[in-house]
């Protein structure tokens, strides 16, 4: 698959804060023929949790990447950048990749799959943060949010593992799902090349017991924050 002439026009652009949310809204409906909801074409071993935090307009993303084999964390990266799109519901990728890519170039080990504290499908275009970045990627991804954003839901059950569909215009774009008994649901959608089914199943499978978060994007949540507060303010990274 090539990465459509849009998408690196995205990435050159929004450093400087040019583009219009029509233009972002554009970009994002153009990368939709990309998006293929289709089962994971192997199991995945090395699978990447992605988080990203803030100081002002300085940006950190971590990286956690866990084993699935062996069951412990393998490799962890950070990478900083300078903010220059604001925060806009529904064009998270505009201001978080540009942080993400340049953090994602550091890996040795490449991931199999990729989990973001964001949403994949469960967004007005299906083109959320995970559906975004996998695509650039290439690589398949979850979207794992705390605050449903599109879409009708019934609560699911109150057991770990209970879930209930999200519908948006008639289709099916996720699921409202409970790691811990009692918790509050997490808002769980494919990015790409994976089911919402898988998506759910893997999703559970690396929550360690007694714990709410999946273990790789846990530690890439923590790592950030470690990151952003080790950042000077008046640093000034580039691009």
């Amino acid at each position: 698959m090539n990465i459509p002439r849009t998408l690196h026009a995205f990435y050159r652009l929004s450093r400087s804060s040019r583009l219009s949310r029509g233009e972002m809204a554009a970009i994002q409906r153009k990368l939709h023929r990309f998006l293929h909801l289709t089962p994971l074409k192997k199991r995945p071993r090395y699978i990447s949790g992605i988080d990203v935090a803030y100081r002002g307009r300085i940006a950190c993303a971590a990286i956690v990447t866990y084993d699935w084999q062996s069951r412990r964390i393998v490799e962890k990266v950070t990478a900083t950048s300078v903010v220059s799109v604001p925060y806009m519901p529904g064009f998270f990728a505009f201001r978080e990749l540009p942080a993400i890519l340049r953090a994602y170039r550091k890996l040795r080990i490449r991931p199999d799959l990729l989990l973001f504290d964001a949403h994949g499908t469960v967004h007005p275009r299906r083109m959320g943060l995970a559906t975004h970045a996998a695509i650039w990627l290439k690589t398949p991804a979850i979207g794992i949010a705390k605050k449903r954003f599109v879409g009708d839901f019934s609560m699911p059950a109150k057991q770990k593992g209970a879930f209930s569909p999200i519908r948006h215009k008639g289709e099916i774009v996720g699921a409202a799902l409970r790691t811990r008994e009692g918790s509050k649901p997490f808002y769980v959608s494919p990015g790409n090349w994976i089911t919402i089914e898988e998506a759910l199943r893997w999703t559970l499978s690396l929550v360690e017991k007694g714990q709410k978060v999946p273990t790789p994007l846990k530690g890439a949540d923590r790592l950030s924050r470690v990151c952003i507060k080790n950042v000077s303010r008046n640093a000034s990274p580039l691009f």
